[in-house]
């Protein structure tokens, strides 16, 4: 009984967290509502939406002297690093032209990132799969300092509402108010008072998600298998995607060819179905801040595709079994690397895709050389389709580069490309991708920065609420 009397309910935690000034209020607003029954009394099917005042937490943020003396430290140091060493988007000339119009010394201009993914709640099988989907918008900082950048503790939630309901009311409806709020925070900003500064405005510089969930927001074609022109980044057609070795620069999307296209209204000759709602927030467009994400491209796609052809490989040429794999698998010391990939199945091998998360599909290719080096042939071409797809890996998930690095690292994919063409034949979107790769970086910087990786690890913590809540 004492138990119970000292457990926290929902009201209580609230009420502290009010006393605490650290409530965030989520507001409901209806967005449809449909007449459903007028027997025996008037009912109501509403679609809603809940949106957090993020102005509300980022002016509690913001007051926050410490937090505010970290962060202005290092951006200070970012800005007056001069080896060339390329951090962080604000040190980019992109970023820069952003701000270059409205600039002012006494105003602390900072970039943001929205995510935008689903995710499945209550374990709906058979008739109710997808019922209970939850769309969730979550909002990070794209300049933090290293202690903070990994910690979801600053990745906050923005909008939730279920998918079905974003799907039925369309983006429009949706996403008005989140642009409406980004858009108060480029214009107006908070007002704060730390040494030179009196201002905080902030800039978005890039929507992030899967590539449906980004094809989606923006109306490009999402369907990659059947569509003719697939690609948000270039007007290469489904033909030339499939054994393309470098990007095409003469078929590059840009902000003028984008209207053509729209005005166009032929999604099977542009691939894109309408305009983006998100033309209407303030200093972005759906092309010059075009997006691409290490996590879902390269350990999720490229690495998941390549890899199990490799392996096969080296099986069929009797090099070692796939037991012996497994054991070497298991027994190999991975040091500080807490996501092991448990095991390699047959039918992994069989339809080419190994099923992992993210970390063990990266911790598998950049420690596989280890695992099997003194087993393999180092003139097999597989080896060398190999070593190239762990250089990839290597440099898209670095925190920072000479500015250089995306030159090599663009040679690496042209080569990869064409051995792979080679060896295993046609090319995926996801191997296309990589040939914007070395323009992205050289425009944003660390393309890792933008990477989803953290924002899914988000999740968790939402479902945990949703399976502990009788709401």
């Amino acid at each position: 009984m004492r138990q119970n009397e000292n457990k926290l309910t929902e009201h209580k935690i609230c009420r502290e967290l009010k006393t605490l000034n650290l409530y965030v209020p989520f507001q409901e607003i209806v967005v449809e509502k449909c007449l459903r029954s007028i027997h025996p009394k008037l009912t109501y099917d509403t679609k809603s939406i809940f949106i957090a005042s993020i102005k509300f937490f980022f002016e509690n943020l913001f007051s926050n002297q410490l937090f505010l003396s970290k962060l202005v430290d290092y951006i200070s140091y970012l800005n007056s690093n001069s080896s060339g060493t390329i951090e962080n988007i604000i040190q980019t000339k992109f970023f820069k032209e952003k701000i270059a119009s409205f600039y002012d010394e006494n105003t602390l201009y900072i970039p943001i990132l929205i995510y935008f993914d689903g995710f499945e709640c209550l374990n709906a099988v058979g008739f109710h799969t997808g019922t209970y989907s939850i769309e969730a918008v979550y909002i990070k900082l794209g300049v933090l300092p290293p202690e903070f950048n990994s910690k979801l503790d600053f990745i906050w939630p923005l909008q939730f509402a279920f998918t079905l309901d974003i799907d039925s009311i369309g983006n429009q409806k949706a996403y008005q108010n989140i642009i409406i709020d980004l858009n108060f925070l480029f214009d107006t900003g908070i007002d704060i008072n730390f040494k030179n500064f009196k201002k905080v405005r902030f800039v978005v510089t890039h929507l992030v998600g899967d590539n449906k969930a980004v094809h989606k927001l923006h109306n490009f074609v999402a369907n990659f298998s059947k569509a003719n022109y697939f690609c948000r980044l270039c007007k290469s057609n489904k033909l030339e995607i499939s054994s393309q070795f470098s990007e095409n620069i003469c078929l590059y999307r840009n902000n003028e060819n984008y209207m053509t296209d729209i005005n166009l209204n032929n999604a099977s000759l542009t691939g894109i179905h309408a305009k983006s709602v998100f033309c209407n927030l303030k200093n972005f467009h759906p092309i010059d801040n075009s997006y691409v994400d290490v996590m879902h491209d390269v350990l999720e796609g490229v690495a998941k595709y390549a890899m199990p052809r490799i392996i096969s490989h080296f099986i069929a040429q009797k090099y070692f079994s796939l037991h012996t794999l497994n054991k070497i698998i298991l027994d190999f010391d991975y040091l500080c690397a807490n996501n092991k990939l448990d095991s390699i199945t047959k039918e992994h091998l069989t339809i080419f895709k190994i099923k992992s998360s993210a970390s063990e599909m990266h911790n598998l290719v950049m420690h596989f050389n280890l695992m099997v080096g003194d087993l393999v042939n180092e003139d097999n071409e597989f080896w060398i389709l190999y070593l190239m797809l762990r250089k990839i890996v290597h440099f898209v998930c670095k925190n920072s580069y000479e500015k250089f690095t995306p030159y090599i690292f663009n040679q690496y994919v042209v080569e990869f490309n064409m051995l792979y063409f080679k060896l295993c034949g046609t090319l995926k979107y996801k191997f296309h991708l990589l040939n914007h790769y070395k323009n992205l970086m050289l425009k944003f910087g660390p393309l890792i920065s933008f990477s989803t990786m953290r924002f899914e690890s988000k999740h968790k913590i939402f479902k945990d609420i949703i399976h502990n809540s009788c709401n």
